[in-house]
């Protein structure tokens, strides 16, 4: 899979502890969170939405919590490969 900067900076973080979420609001916003979706640590709000597709798409990423307000997701064992590779490229 190729994987974009943005992808690339997701799969790190989340391999490092920061867990994505998505509201399931009518304009559903994505973000990602330190030590866990509020947990209060450092957010990034307002990912694309079409690079987060993307990784759903291709079993790097899971939905880990379903629930309203927020949908939570997790890497796969493919996403945690990933994060070793791109890890490796640092």
């Amino acid at each position: 899979m190729r994987l974009g900067k943005v992808q690339k900076n997701i799969i790190s973080k989340m391999a490092d502890g920061w867990e994505l979420g998505k509201d399931q609001g009518l304009h559903g916003h994505w973000w990602i969170q330190e030590g866990g979706l509020g947990r209060g640590g450092n957010a990034i709000q307002g990912l694309p939405p079409l690079s987060l597709h993307s990784l759903w798409k291709n079993k790097v990423i899971i939905e880990t919590k379903e629930g309203f307000p927020t949908e939570h997701f997790g890497l796969t064992p493919y996403g945690y490969l990933l994060a070793a590779r791109i890890k490796g490229e640092e």
